[in-house]
């Protein structure tokens, strides 16, 4: 576990981007940090470490593939939907998040408040959009 985190493990309290709003900042913190978002929605080296260059691209997983939660995929889905889905793990057309994505909607995006709800919307709408990741 030491190499691991030599590798991969950055220590330190979370530093917001001054030229980003409070509310872009706040999502970040919410997906990044406390949410962990990018433990499932990005791929990963052969070590195991997260490939930062492919944030949030979406990654292949034991029980399938977590999809790409950038703009690139984001932009087919409004902000109600978004709600919609993070409060009850229902997509736009009828679908229903299953495994762990169930668990992270049943546990903790359900009790978010609108606030951190728009915050994390927010967050993922100013991040790079970018391509889903090969099969």
């Amino acid at each position: 576990m030491i190499p691991w985190k030599w590798l991969f493990f950055a220590p330190g309290p979370f530093v917001a981007d001054q030229k980003a709003t409070p509310a872009v900042n706040r999502g970040a913190y919410l997906v990044g940090v406390l949410g962990h978002c990018g433990e499932c929605h990005t791929p990963r080296n052969f070590l195991g470490g997260t490939l930062k260059e492919r944030l949030l691209a979406g990654a292949k997983m034991a029980e399938g593939r977590s999809p790409n939660i950038t703009p690139t995929r984001l932009k087919k889905w409004s902000d109600t939907d978004l709600i919609k889905f993070l409060q009850t793990g229902i997509t736009p057309d009828g679908d229903v998040a299953v495994e762990s994505m169930s668990e992270v909607v049943v546990n903790t995006t359900n009790k978010l408040t609108p606030e951190d709800l728009s915050a994390m919307i927010a967050y993922l709408r100013s991040i790079p959009a970018l391509p889903d990741e090969k099969k």
